[in-house]
Formats: structure tokens, sequence, C-alpha cells
């Protein structure tokens, strides 16, 4: 048992430093290379994205813009706050009035700390 989650933790070790190459490896790609759009590699064709990342400070004044049924319509709320907030009581009132549904557990292992 003992070596499947050592397997496991190295792995995941493994994984976030290969992250963390590619990230410094595109940077540096772009810094030297430009973003040419589409590069044919021997792995695959590499396709150049880019978005804005932006964040809301003011929710009331981003309604107002929007209007009460889009902002709802669009408004997302992780289900871990609405429990953080509610308890599982309020968990099981929405639940029996059709407003959330279980879908199931998602399981898996994060590593803390790696080494």
């Amino acid at each position: 048992m003992k070596r499947c989650f050592t397997d496991l933790a190295r792995v995941k070790t493994e994984l976030k430093a290969l992250e963390e190459r590619a990230k410094k490896l595109e940077a540096k790609c772009i810094a030297e290379h430009g973003t040419p759009g589409k590069i044919e590699t021997k792995y695959g064709t590499l396709v150049f994205n880019e978005r804005e990342n932006w964040k809301v400070i003011d929710k009331d004044l981003v309604r107002e813009g929007i209007g009460q049924d889009a902002f709802n319509e669009h408004a997302t709320i992780a289900f871990s706050k609405i429990k953080l907030v509610g308890g599982q009581l309020l968990v099981s009132d929405l639940e029996s009035r059709g407003a959330v549904e279980f879908t199931g557990v998602t399981q898996y292992y994060s590593l803390r700390n790696a080494k």
C-alpha cells in the first residue's frame, strides 16, 4: 500500500515540475519568437490562444449594468460556499425544492508540500 501511494506522490510531484517547466518554456518561446499562431511539431500542432482575465470588483454595479435576470442566469456560486453559509439544513432544503441536485462524488488525492 505504501508503495502505491508513494508512486502516486512521485508522479504528482513530477507533474507539478513539468507544468512549471512548460510555463517557463512557453514564456521563453513567446519572448523570443512572438506568437506566430500555429506551429507544427513532431508531437502535434501548437496553437496560440489568448484570453483576457478580469476580476469583478463591484457585483452590484455589474447587476445594474446587465440587469437582474441576466445576472442571475450567468452568476455562479460554488456549492461548497452554499454549504459553508447555510450548512446541511440549507442544502437539504434546497435539494427538496429542486434547487440543487447531488451528482456524485469525485475521489482524488492532492499533493501538499511537494518535496
